[in-house]
């Protein structure tokens, strides 16, 4: 791949893994086979077509190119790349967040070419022009599978109506409205069972003790059960196992 066939930059600036670079890594390859892609950041998995920063900085000032940002620090970087350094860059951001944004965030909102939501929630909260284009869902990858019992058996998953929260555990993502429902749930339908599967960062460890304590009181830890962070490639079995 020559410099000058690049035609969108995915910056990825987060080294922490999160839902927001999962999606990232996820789609990126699937870009990749109908656009000439590449993305700049630390700690990207190796499978990704990447460029480095030197390299970024040696293209040219000419060839137009999108600049894809989803993070404060990554429409910043485009920012300076286009003003500063004088590259021919369109500024493309998109937004997930369900919250209002700060007043700096909104500056720099208000600075990029175009804005994409990821959901009408998302662009509710949204004050400059936008369209909303949805995730897609790879159905190679996240499909039905017919044998649900032995597909538990292999995962160490209980029977029964199995019910699934994913995503980091913080009170952005209403875990703590999951649990409450599955405790309700438990108590009416002796079938029902709910994983948890997600990452809890350390500020949120007491929010996780509190949901657990909730869990071991109602009587339900046997059927309402945290599996914590699993790998990527495990994530699809677990969608597929679930009723």
């Amino acid at each position: 791949m020559s410099r000058d066939s690049i035609k969108v930059i995915a910056p990825n600036f987060k080294k922490r893994w999160s839902g927001v670079t999962s999606t990232f890594c996820g789609l990126v390859p699937f870009q990749s086979k109908q656009i000439v892609i590449v993305t700049v950041g630390p700690s990207l998995p190796a499978c990704l077509p990447k460029i480095s920063f030197m390299t970024l900085l040696g293209l040219s000032t000419n060839k137009p190119r999108i600049w894809h940002a989803l993070r404060n620090l990554e429409m910043l970087t485009g920012l300076i790349l286009k003003k500063i350094f004088r590259k021919n860059l369109k500024l493309v951001f998109t937004s997930d967040a369900q919250r209002h944004h700060t007043k700096y965030t909104k500056i720099l909102i208000s600075r990029m070419d175009a804005v994409i939501a990821g959901s009408q929630k998302a662009a509710d909260y949204l004050e400059v022009p936008h369209v909303v284009i949805h995730h897609g869902i790879d159905t190679e990858t996240f499909k039905p599978i017919l044998d649900k019992t032995e597909l538990r058996r292999q995962l160490d998953l209980p029977e029964g109506n199995l019910i699934g929260c994913f995503g980091r555990i913080r009170p952005q993502k209403g875990v703590d409205i999951f649990i409450e429902v599955m405790i309700t749930a438990c108590a009416e339908d002796p079938l029902a069972v709910g994983i948890i599967c997600g990452h809890t960062t350390a500020d949120n460890k007491e929010f996780e003790a509190d949901l657990r304590v909730r869990v071991a009181n109602a009587g339900f830890s046997d059927r309402i059960i945290f599996l914590g962070t699993q790998p990527g490639d495990r994530l699809p079995l677990l969608f597929a196992a679930l009723d």
